[in-house]
């Protein structure tokens, strides 16, 4: 289900709920739109599960989902870093400037 919210990420941190599992298969892609500039963060529920940050990394990251069947998302835009965490715990913690691509 692809679902657009209008929200001000640099100024509220994001949360989603989700209730998938590793090896499910399940995506959540979060993207991010300011005028003509987009960018955003995929997690793919593998096993283990993996994210990437478009615009910004090459390959994919493993991560290890905490446990629970339900999963709640916080997602923080700064000037500087990307941050994600789930269930109160860091999935990521990205300085943009730890990237080699122009586009992050």
């Amino acid at each position: 289900d692809n679902s657009w919210i209008d929200h001000d990420i640099q100024s509220v941190a994001l949360q989603i709920k989700t209730d998938s599992s590793s090896g499910s298969g399940d995506k959540m892609w979060i993207r991010f739109k300011s005028g003509s500039s987009e960018a955003g963060v995929e997690v793919t529920f593998k096993n283990p599960p993996t994210y990437d940050i478009g615009y910004c990394m090459t390959t994919d990251q493993t991560f290890t989902l905490p446990g629970g069947s339900v999963h709640i998302w916080t997602i923080s835009k700064y000037s500087t870093k990307l941050t994600l965490h789930c269930n109160e715990v860091e999935v990521f913690n990205y300085k943009f400037s730890d990237s080699d691509r122009d586009t992050c």
